[in-house]
């Protein structure tokens, strides 16, 4: 995601926003993916938990 985020920039610095608004969409997509696995993670981390609760 630094990468993309790099890359808007620079799209930014440039005048191109068109690009630079490409790359943030980029960004927003990713970042929904990264929500998605961290509350995958969260799932797994309560299950495994729940075992040792008694």
């Amino acid at each position: 995601m630094h990468d993309i985020a790099k890359k808007a920039v620079r799209e930014y610095n440039v005048g191109n926003k068109t690009g630079a608004e490409k790359y943030l969409k980029e960004i927003t997509d990713e970042s929904y993916v990264v929500i998605e696995k961290l509350k995958e993670l969260k799932e797994i981390l309560l299950s495994e938990k729940k075992q040792y609760i008694h």
